[in-house]
């Protein structure tokens, strides 16, 4: 992360409290296009799938966001114990 990302990074929290997970993908997303322009990725093949690991990559860490928000049961509370007679 370069010294500018990380102040966009960081005036983020300033505006709202949203989450950032998203932000280092767009900004590789970003890079990927900008190296087909400059000719460093030389083939549209290639920048359509390094963008398709990108959203598959940005789609789990959505999902691994979303397992924060659920909450588990306690299961020892649904345990009984059995005494031997």
């Amino acid at each position: 992360m370069t010294e500018s990302e990380k102040k966009i990074y960081e005036k983020m929290d300033q505006k709202a409290k949203v989450l950032k997970f998203w932000m280092p993908v767009v900004w590789a997303s970003n890079l990927v296009n900008r190296a087909r322009l400059e000719g460093r990725i030389h083939s549209d093949h290639m920048v359509q799938t390094v963008i398709t690991e990108l959203s598959d990559f940005r789609r789990k860490l959505g999902r691994v966001m979303v397992y924060d928000n659920v909450s588990v049961p306690l299961v020892y509370t649904q345990v009984t114990f059995i005494t031997k007679s």
